[in-house]
């Protein structure tokens, strides 16, 4: 598929003014120079860069912040070199206008303080690809070391700490700049050959507000492909090289302001939108027939999130939606048979129009649920179940006869506890609840003029679908455009539209189209009993279509979805629309627009039950007032059994990150669906509440068929832990080490009772990340529990280096970064959270591989990734990628998986098949069949080729890309066959 850049471009807005656009590109994406001059007399090694020689020296600066589309960094840092015969000196200034922020700079570890790191590559390191890496903190610290990338995981480098004889280094704090300046011994880097250019790249992390920044703008510091060049002769060469990029990021910045006009471009003017943005009319306003709108039962009351923004966390004050999430219109009267109801009247012309509903709570300390229902012209419409950060946006269409439309809203007054979580969670929705409805715009248009409104109504929600226009003109939007079928075949054109499918896991995007070999008039998918099932196609339309149905027949097992696009960071400042998660068809828009591709999935799962054969099912397809086409599905059932492997997936599942605690047997539930079996719980055993809540939750987990082992997070004592962190103690009081080993007691106590699940536990997260003497404390803690408690399985979250060391005491190893998870002993059950590896990537086939032929062909696991749920904005580049599932909206509070999720699920299905033809080669060799034998040999050569073939680590994937899709479709054949044959021979 073609990548097009769209309205993120920012080539397409600079003006031809200093630079032309070309030549303003062409100068920020070359390669920075800097100026190394040779000096008389040793520069002094003092923390000051304003005498001494140094004055006399050219400053470069412009940093950027790292992974970004060249944006200036708030704070800037600025260097200076030079040499003679003995040193490498460098001088820099790092601006820090809140002098607090380097206060106690002492106490924390070099690589989360704030730091200055210089990366050096002479011209004989470019032939072998290694590089020196010096970095110094703000309390003096130095890290020097020898650094090359791995070949085989692009992105991830190798450091090898060197020492450091002859290096001087010396920091010091002004009043709005803190310095570093350093003499590097040429003997540490190789020898003093100034005859050839060396490459550098200079980085900041700055600790309060975490932040990087670096002179030449790469992905990471280390990402020496884009390190700037040092040059030791030709110093006008390098200054103007230095104006000319200085000069063009300027105007790069200045240009922007072009683009961000764009996003808020109108293009679509307004007669009937209400809510708080240009060219809407007010939303709160009641009803006047001068005015033609309003509520009838008067006005009603706002809620801005201005109002409360100072009031808020810090990281919550960011959350700004633009003018339309911002401000909500509520009201709380009149109050009959416990409900709030209000109607808003439109009179408008007779017709055909489509309505559009904006409903989301912003971060509020007033509120964070709301539950109400929606009628129009007296008919009811859909239910809402609003919660923090999602914004529901839902379309429908409806027919006005009489001169006027009426939308009437209607909520409860109370949100009563609900029975699956009235023990665990008793009053909690209570407590936040907003009674009545919440809106933040309705907006009507003509039906007819659906698809110009509805570009426009992007344009008024950018905030919500993307991000502030303000930053987002600092990213490049990437627009997957594939070419056009030269023709579509005469029963496409009939239809209006032509449906194409490619390999599960491919995703499609609406520029995708189709090879005329990938047109589809029939699906087709098999499985075996149990299975879930999940048959994806992308539907273009050809022209308009209105009001699209899909009505499965001889399938009761599946239903109609969609996979939902969101806007997604994909690195270097650059984004996309990616398909993100899955959601059910009924709740989504039902128009279909000319030339935009959707991507459609049927979704469910074989009953067990199944018989071996084939269902002859059909999707029938009925866009209104046109007659009902029909695909036909042809689903075969395998007959044959799978071999499960007991396998943990699921992550680590805190209460609270936004989510109801009314709501978790929903989530429960969910997780059964999509095989999410494994969790972390965590718990405080100081909280009087804390045992209590912990089991009930476990109690509605076992409702829901998610029937554990569970692993706890047990907390230390707080205060201790964080004297412990701080360096203020080297031990763990005795108490805490007793208070722990009551908590060990009672897990096996519980274990005892009849249908208790296994509790495994943990404590002291990624304590080898955290140094000494934390990492010791914990070691020390478990080894008391298991010499204690030895029948206690016991977890850890893990490095390969680390583990090492933990290993007599740690159960269950929840390990991250491995290389090769061949070489792990898996005499223990392993685990492994993938985290970004698995959940930041765009691409859906992370989860496969994860969970499908990584496991099946190294022995892990298990994949429990941070975290399982926490509440998150509708836009990928306003939040953290850490969530397996999503909560929505609209049709009332529900909560639907990630793609990602979902393809993790089939790859736990690879699993099996695999495992299920293992075991039937194992039993064919056994065998006193001459054709078995020869037939498992083949298969095993050919799973042989399989795992040569296969990286067994996510690392690398992460680093180079994952299989494409064709190839895990592939695998899957190439097992299913092999099984089939195997079983045939079995015959007599």
């Amino acid at each position: 598929m073609n990548k097009a850049f769209g309205f993120g471009a920012i080539l397409l807005f600079l003006a031809a003014s200093l630079l032309s656009a070309q030549e303003t590109m062409s100068v920020l994406r070359s390669r920075r120079l800097v100026y190394c001059p040779q000096v008389s007399a040793p520069l002094p090694i003092e923390g000051q860069v304003s005498s001494g020689g140094w004055e006399a020296l050219h400053a470069s600066g412009a940093f950027v912040k790292t992974d970004s589309l060249w944006l200036p960094f708030p704070v800037q840092t600025s260097v200076k070199i030079a040499r003679d015969k003995d040193f490498l000196y460098l001088g820099m200034q790092m601006e820090e206008p809140e002098q607090k922020n380097l206060l106690g700079r002492e106490k924390f570890s070099m690589w989360s303080n704030d730091t200055i790191e210089v990366f050096l590559q002479t011209a004989e390191d470019q032939d072998t690809g290694h590089w020196y890496h010096l970095a110094v903190d703000s309390a003096g610290r130095i890290y020097w070391a020898r650094e090359n990338e791995i070949k085989e995981l692009q992105g991830t480098y190798h450091s090898e700490k060197k020492p450091y004889p002859g290096l001087q280094v010396a920091t010091s704090l002004g009043t709005t700049h803190w310095y570093v300046t350093a003499a590097i011994p040429v003997a540490l880097l190789g020898g003093s050959d100034w005859s050839k250019s060396w490459r550098v790249n200079f980085g900041r992390t700055r600790r309060v507000p975490f932040a990087n920044s670096s002179w030449s703008r790469t992905k990471s510091f280390q990402d020496y492909r884009n390190f700037g060049q040092m040059i030791f002769a030709d110093e006008q060469r390098a200054l103007d090289n230095e104006k000319a990029y200085t000069t063009a990021l300027n105007q790069f910045q200045q240009e922007k302001g072009q683009l961000i006009a764009s996003f808020k471009a109108r293009t679509y003017d307004w007669k009937y939108a209400f809510g708080r943005h240009d060219g809407y009319r007010p939303l709160e306003a009641g009803y006047s027939a001068a005015n033609g709108y309003g509520w009838l039962e008067g006005q009603m009351k706002t809620h801005s999130f201005e109002e409360v923004r100072q009031n808020l966390r810090p990281r919550l004050q960011v959350y700004d939606f633009g003018s339309l999430g911002n401000q909500l219109v509520y009201s709380d009267g009149p109050v009959k048979d416990g409900y709030i109801s209000n109607n808003f009247q439109i009179d408008l012309p007779n017709g055909k129009y489509k309505i559009h509903l904006l409903a989301g709570l912003f971060p509020s300390t007033r509120t964070t649920a709301c539950q109400f229902s929606l009628s129009a012209q007296g008919q009811t419409v859909q239910d809402f179940a609003l919660v923090n950060l999602h914004y529901a946006r839902y379309f429908f269409p409806v027919e006005v006869q009489d001169g006027k439309l009426l939308l009437s809203f209607s909520g409860e007054t109370d949100f009563p506890d609900r029975p699956g979580t009235a023990a665990y969670a008793p009053g909690s929705m209570a407590k936040t609840y907003t009674p009545g409805w919440a809106i933040n715009a309705i907006v009507v248009y003509p039906y007819s003029e659906r698809v110009a409104a509805e570009a426009q109504l992007q344009r008024d929600e950018v905030e919500i679908l993307r991000h502030l226009p303000e930053e987002l003109a600092n990213y490049q939007e990437v627009v997957p455009q594939d070419p056009e079928l030269a023709e579509y075949p005469e029963s496409c054109r009939k239809a209006g539209f032509a449906i194409f499918s490619r390999p599960l896991g491919e995703r499609l995007y609406p520029g995708s189209r189709p090879l005329a070999k990938e047109l589809q008039d029939s699906l087709h998918i098999r499985a075996v009993a149990g299975e879930p099932l999940y048959l994806s196609f992308g539907f273009l339309p050809l022209r308009d279509l209105p009001n699209v149905s899909f009505t499965l027949t001889g399938a009761d097992f599946l239903s109609v979805n969609e996979a939902v696009p969101v806007a997604w960071p994909l690195g270097a400042g650059k984004y996309a629309r990616e398909p993100w998660y899955l959601d059910e068809y009924q709740y989504l828009d039902q128009d279909f627009t000319q030339g935009q591709t959707r991507y459609i999935w049927l979704a469910g799962a074989l009953p067990e039950e199944t018989r071996p054969g084939t269902i002859n099912a059909a999707l029938q397809i009925t866009p209104a007032d046109q007659e009902t086409f029909t695909l036909p599905l042809k689903i075969e059932v395998l007959p044959f059994t799978v071999q499960k492997k007991p396998f943990g997936f699921g992550g680590y599942n805190p209460a609270g990150y936004g989510r109801p605690a009314g709501y978790e047997d929903l989530l429960a539930e969910t997780c059964r669906k999509y095989s999410l079996n494994a969790h972390v719980l965590y718990m405080n055993p100081k909280n009087e509440d804390s045992w209590p809540q912990l089991l009930e939750r476990i109690k509605i987990y076992q409702r829901a068929g998610v029937p554990g082992p569970f692993v706890v997070y047990c907390s230390i004592d707080d205060t201790q832990e964080t004297r412990l962190k701080n360096k203020k103690i080297e031990k763990l009081p005795d108490k805490v080490l007793a208070d722990q080993l009551a908590v060990a007691k009672r897990f096996l106590e519980l274990m005892q009772e009849p249908g208790f699940p296994e509790l495994i536990y943990t404590a002291m997260d990624e304590a080898h990340c955290k140094g000494e003497p934390y990492w010791s404390e914990q070691i020390r803690l478990f080894k008391t529990i298991k010499e204690a408690y030895p029948k206690l399985r016991l977890a850890a979250s893990e490095s390969e280096r680390s583990y090492k060391r933990s290993a007599p005491y740690v159960d269950l190893p929840i390990v991250f970064e491995i290389p090769d998870f061949r070489t792990l002993d898996y005499s223990k059950t392993v685990w492994s959270y993938p985290n970004q590896c698995m959940l930041e990537v765009a691409d859906i086939n992370a989860g496969r591989f994860c969970t499908g032929w990584l496991p099946a062909l190294t022995g892990l696991n298990g994949i429990v990734p941070w975290m399982l749920f926490s509440q998150r904005p509708d836009s990928g580049l306003r939040s953290s990628p850490w969530t397996l599932l999503v909560q929505l909206s609209v049709g009332g509070y529900r909560i639907q998986p990630r793609l990602v999720i979902i393809m993790g699920q089939v790859g736990i299905w690879d699993q099996y098949y695999v495992q299920t033809l293992q075991n039937k080669i194992t039993a064919a060799q056994q065998s006193s069949s001459p054709a078995r034998q020869k037939l498992a040999a083949e298969l095993q050569d050919t799973l042989n080729l399989i795992a040569e073939g296969c990286r067994p680590s996510y690392m690398y994937y992460y680093h180079n890309g994952y299989w494409p899709a064709s190839t895990f479709v592939r695998l899957r054949e190439i097992v299913t066959e092999g099984i089939l044959k195997l079983d045939a021979l079995e015959k007599p």
